[in-house]
């Protein structure tokens, strides 16, 4: 069959079989898309034993084609490549032992062209052996790919999944596997691929036989192969997941084991929070234990939470019933109680607990009076059921201090101290988190007192409402009504107007002997 010089052999739109042996296409045209061979929109073929060399672009492109075999062939001399696939997937390029060589570009090029065989096959000596462009799931075996002048194999364009092995030099990742850019006479290439022409120009075709006619591949061969592959592939994922899986699952199962260990030293520090009768607080650490116990799936750690909670639990009744009888105890004797005499003489150390028991007693009307939490004091009334005697003194006192100094001059200290001693009846100050305005509890309270204890620094001299309480306090000294005992660090801070009243200074570090002297300044 005689064709002309520079003629494309182009196949298009079939999926009957065929077969194209023991042929020789040279010097096609310099179109953008011309080849020795050129197959559009093909299935089901095989071109075997074929010569294709010295055209102006590639010896063989295939468009949008599946289940191709090329074998047996040499693809030489082309001016951009070898084997040209765009968006081709399932086809085979292999034992090509006789070459694809010298091609200016590319022994074999796919772009966007999946899960392609290309095996057994001698590609030396070209720009770049094999160039993967945004093609994946290709095997790519057992083939000679020495001598290629930039690469052996490219990938670019996100190219993922293909396999290498077998191949002379070795290919993988970091190993022959270069991620390089795309040549300016591809992208010319890519950019027409729509347009598929057959361009005529004088040329020939040479059929040739040969001695020794090749092994031809059965379809239904091919057909197995197929299958084999695609179920090597989901092996090959399957693998992978489990491995995955099993990752995880090691991981979790450590973490499982250093939140185990976690939780056991958490145990055994809640053993010294029962020692110490903190019981409260123990058992909210043993809730919380037993969450997280239960998060992981710690059997073991929840049921052992589980029985010292109860055991904290029966304890806990015994523990507030010991609190409620030293609270009330006190409260014949006492009109304010310390949170630490409380803790002191009950021999609880869970503040939390006795708090909370403080705050039922008071909700049940088991003592009446009000509790403060800044101050850790709670003032019983004076019909409250825990006053069963009546106390007896000579003295109300009252304390007036800036509230930016209580922690300075230890006011809920001074008070419980003195409030001990038989001849003070009681000890009146204004607090912090005290429902009643200061201006008003110093109108109520002012008059039934006749000892003004004055705590001076430079920030009662700044407050108005200490400034207010002195110079009412006065006025009743001029009347006889009233006696003013400035407490200083600094005699810089005491008010010129009380320079000749008896004073008392502070001395933290020896505080019995500062109440010492107070007490003896009010008897006097």
């Amino acid at each position: 069959m005689f064709i002309p010089k520079s003629l494309t052999t182009l196949f298009r739109n079939s999926n009957v079989f065929f077969e194209i042996r023991n042929s020789i296409f040279n010097n096609s045209g310099e179109g953008s898309f011309d080849a020795g061979i050129k197959l559009v929109n093909v299935i089901n073929g095989i071109l075997n034993n074929i010569i294709t060399s010295e055209n102006g672009n590639f010896g063989i492109i295939l468009v949008n084609c599946s289940n191709i075999i090329i074998q047996n062939s040499d693809i030489n001399d082309n001016a951009i490549g070898g084997i040209y696939l765009l968006n081709s997937d399932d086809n085979d390029i292999v034992n090509n032992v006789d070459t694809i060589n010298s091609n200016r570009q590319y022994g074999i090029y796919l772009s966007g062209s999946d899960s392609n065989e290309i095996n057994e096959n001698t590609i030396n000596t070209n720009l770049i052996g094999i160039y993967l462009n945004g093609s994946n799931y290709n095997n790519i075996i057992n083939n000679d790919l020495q001598f290629n002048t930039q690469e052996a194999v490219v990938e670019v364009g996100g190219s993922t999944g293909n396999i290498f092995s077998g191949n002379n030099p070795p290919i993988g990742d970091g190993d022959g596997v270069s991620p390089g850019g795309l040549p300016l006479i591809v992208i010319y290439i890519i950019i027409g691929a729509s347009i598929i022409a057959v361009v005529t120009v004088s040329g020939i075709v040479v059929v040739k036989k040969r001695k020794a006619i090749p092994r031809i591949v059965p379809k239904e061969d091919k057909i197995d192969k197929r299958r084999l592959k695609e179920e090597q592939r989901l092996a090959e994922v399957n693998r992978k997941e489990e491995e995955r899986m099993e990752k995880e699952r090691q991981k979790l199962e450590e973490m499982k084991k250093k939140v185990k260990v976690e939780l056991q030293e958490r145990l055994l520090s809640v053993d010294n929070l029962i020692k110490e009768n903190q019981i409260k607080t123990a058992i909210n650490s043993l809730i919380e234990i037993q969450n997280e116990a239960q998060a992981q799936e710690l059997i073991d750690i929840v049921n052992e939470a589980e029985q010292k909670i109860i055991t904290c639990k029966k304890s806990e009744i015994g523990t507030i019933n010991r609190i409620k009888q030293t609270i009330l105890t006190l409260g014949t004797k006492f009109t304010r109680l310390q949170l630490a005499e409380i803790t002191e003489r009950s021999g609880i150390t869970d503040e939390i607990l006795i708090e909370s028991v403080i705050s039922d007693m008071i909700r049940n009307k088991e003592i009446h009076g009000e509790y403060f939490t800044s101050t850790k004091f709670l003032a019983l009334e004076a019909a409250s059921p825990a006053q069963i005697e009546e106390r007896v003194g000579t003295h109300n006192i009252f304390m007036s201090y800036s509230t930016l100094d209580a922690d300075y001059f230890e006011i809920s200290k001074i008070v419980r101290r003195l409030e001990l001693y038989p001849e003070i009846n009681e000890v009146l100050f204004w607090e912090v988190d005290s429902k009643q305005n200061i201006v008003e509890f110093m109108e109520e309270t002012l008059n039934k007192t006749d000892v003004f204890v004055l705590c001076c620094s430079e920030n009662s001299i700044k407050s108005k409402a200490v400034k207010g309480e002195w110079q009412s306090a006065y006025q009743m000294v001029k009347k006889g009504l009233m006696k003013i005992i400035p407490v200083y660090k600094d005699e810089d801070h005491i008010p010129k107007l009380l320079w000749q009243m008896l004073n008392v200074k502070y001395v933290k570090d020896d505080f019995e002997g500062f109440i010492q002297k107070l007490y003896e300044e009010i008897l006097r």
